[in-house]
């Protein structure tokens, strides 16, 4: 698995996971960073406050804990990407970023984790498109929402 950069790649080429928010064509993902790199964050922030919310994701996924919205998304998609890479298959997670630092670093790092743990529970919503409020990243989105920090972030 690793990450590339999409600039001049076929919008929703089927070799490419996509997952940043909706542009040039590109549907939006549910693994796209809602924390924008600009006057509120840094790039360090914005990836930070990602890998927090990725980290719940992730805990409440292998937990088997109520899932927000956005958190059930992204287990699917995250699941998606374990089974892709256990299967062999060389992923390319796509982001607007790379090669700067990136979110999608981070999407790698934690689906190369998840793809080492015992017992990874199932998706919990096989199967289901997902709905505008679960790829929405604004505030009223599911990704939106603001969580408590999360501390011992183990990918």
């Amino acid at each position: 698995m690793h990450a590339i950069n999409v600039r001049g790649v076929r919008a929703n080429n089927p070799n490419v996971f996509y997952v940043g928010r909706a542009c040039a064509d590109w549907h939006a993902s549910p693994l796209a960073n809602p924390y924008p790199v600009g006057q509120q964050y840094s790039r360090e922030q914005s990836i930070a406050q990602f890998k927090r919310d990725l980290w719940a994701a992730i805990q409440a996924g292998m937990n088997r804990d109520l899932m927000t919205t956005w958190q059930a998304a992204a287990w699917d998609a995250l699941l998606v990407l374990v089974a892709r890479t256990q299967d062999g298959q060389d992923v390319a997670v796509g982001c607007w970023c790379k090669p700067q630092a990136c979110h999608a670093d981070v999407i790698c790092a934690a689906v190369e984790w998840l793809s080492k743990q015992q017992n990874v529970p199932p998706r919990c919503a096989a199967g289901r498109e997902w709905t505008k409020k679960e790829i929405d990243p604004s505030p009223e989105g599911g990704f939106g929402a603001r969580h408590e920090p999360i501390s011992d972030v183990e990918f």
